[in-house]
């Protein structure tokens, strides 16, 4: 039991560790895309502009303690995006960590939880989420449904109204800093119908009392959070930052869910290739098989893997009626496929164990690190790679706008930079398809410069302004590079 003790305690920095690894590499990467906009929005220093971000009249999204956090960040590191890479890192190392803890909490061995949080740390779509600043709201967002769920089990448990106050509150966090917070309380309800049966007497009583008022206490702030909104704002609550809300049919919310699943699972991105015509029957078919999974879970009190099973299938609801897949999307999911995947393994080889009348007390433990050891070797490639993609680009916006800096190093008021051949995106990576004008007003802290990305036809077609300089870049294997001042020939 000592020994067990002492393990345990590394743990968690193993998983930080183990967080840390695929990535370290991108903590010096520069902003991208839509950083350079959340930045720009945010970089008034002053203290009295923080109010304004509350405001929920905004064509964006209303995400006011993401703003806050950006808005810090730079009050204390200036445009220097390691710290916020950092930041990214340790959110993302803290998330597994909290899946660890949540995983013991119900009882599953050590082994179980470790390797949940490990298959969940080093899911391959993982890159876009912890590489890219802009989707730092995922990270932390996650962070606020994980540790609000731990926390209601605490209530649960003990009833004390600290624990009630806290997961209301951390659920509050959430909401305002990724509306996708607005899974938890459905995940709670999840909790309690599986890992809580009902059972008759007076125990059953006192744990449905608690379940309604943590349910009522979560509520509260919904009803709080969509109040300050309908209130405030203007115009649509479901459309916002380019995304608007689709009314589905049941096949297309079904396709939608086994675009998730298929993304996750070993060997579903051959499903995922099939012609469409062929998914709308094959999906039918995957559903039964998922019903047929769920029933034989539940049946054989399987209820770890169950949970993890059903997180996996209803987290994506919260983003099939808005947008199609996108890397960051799968972050809230992979916490379930990792539960999943862990408990589901573990109690197979279990299984075998008894089906075989196997003596071998280390067969499980033996076994169960070996298969999780190739799964996770299995996620590694894909990772590394995605991470190396993001890698590049960062390199490739640093040295972007560092050529710039360096060629017109004071430039006039309303000047105007065109950028020739510069890429919108490198390797699926959105490089410059955003943000390209706040980039350079915030690399020169001057809100009169303008700045746009052209082609030579139309930089010939445009009405240049008195102060204009052109930049014009290559990309050549793994690195882009300034070529020329003249942007295009002839001008």
């Amino acid at each position: 039991m000592t020994s067990n003790l002492r393990v345990s305690r590394f743990i968690p920095p193993a998983l930080l560790i183990c967080a840390l690894i695929p990535y370290i590499f991108s903590l010096t990467s520069y902003f991208l895309s839509d950083d350079f906009v959340l930045l720009d929005w945010t970089h008034n220093h002053a203290l009295a502009a923080v109010p304004a971000f509350f405001d929920p009249n905004t064509f964006w999204f209303y995400r006011p303690l993401l703003k806050v956090y950006l808005w810090a960040m730079q009050v204390l590191f200036g445009l220097n995006p390691t710290p916020f890479h950092l930041f990214s890192l340790l959110v993302h190392g803290l998330n597994g960590y909290l899946l660890y803890t949540l995983t013991l909490r119900q009882k599953a061995s050590g082994g179980v939880a470790a390797a949940a949080a490990l298959l969940f740390i080093l899911v391959s779509h993982h890159a876009e989420t912890v590489s890219w600043i802009a989707a730092t709201g995922d990270l932390l967002a996650v962070a606020c449904i994980l540790s609000a769920l731990l926390i209601s089990w605490q209530y649960m448990q003990q009833g004390k109204l600290l624990y009630l106050v806290l997961t209301a509150l951390l659920f509050a966090l959430g909401l305002f800093t990724r509306e996708t917070t607005i899974a938890l309380p459905v995940l709670f309800i999840l909790s309690v119908l599986i890992f809580n049966p009902v059972r008759i007497g007076a125990q059953t009583k006192e744990k449905l009392m608690r379940t309604i008022v943590t349910l009522s206490g979560y509520g509260i702030v919904l009803a709080t959070y969509t109040l300050v909104q309908l209130i405030g704002r203007t115009g649509s609550l479901v459309e916002r930052g380019g995304l608007a809300f689709h009314s589905l049919d049941p096949e297309s919310i079904l396709l939608g869910i086994m675009d998730y699943i298929h993304g996750l699972l070993p060997g579903g991105s051959y499903l995922a290739s099939l012609p469409l015509d062929v998914l709308r029957t094959a999906v039918w078919l995957e559903a039964f098989v998922l019903v047929a999974v769920a029933f034989t879970l539940w049946k054989t009190g399987q209820r770890l893997a169950l949970f993890g099973f059903a997180w996996m299938l209803i987290t994506p609801v919260v983003f099939v009626p808005f947008s199609v897949p996108t890397d960051r999307y799968f972050y809230l999911p992979s916490v379930g496929f990792a539960v999943f995947v862990a408990a589901a393994a573990y109690s197979l080889l279990e299984a075998l164990v008894k089906w075989r009348a196997m003596r071998s007390p280390r067969f499980v433990g033996t076994s169960f690190t070996v298969v999780t050891t190739l799964l996770i070797l299995l996620q590694l490639p894909p990772l590394l790679a995605n991470e190396a993609n993001w890698r590049f680009a960062g390199r490739a916006s640093a040295t972007v706008f560092s050529t710039t800096l360096r060629s017109v190093p004071d430039p006039h008021d309303y000047s105007a930079f065109f950028y020739t051949d510069l890429p919108l995106s490198l390797n699926g990576v959105p490089a410059f398809s955003n943000g390209l004008q706040q980039a350079v007003q915030l690399l020169y802290d001057n809100s009169t410069i303008a700045a746009a990305s052209l082609t030579c036809t139309s930089l010939q077609q445009a009405q240049l302004l008195r102060y204009s300089y052109f930049f014009r870049y290559d990309v050549a294997g793994d690195v882009i590079q300034f070529t020329d001042k003249t942007g295009c020939a002839g001008q």
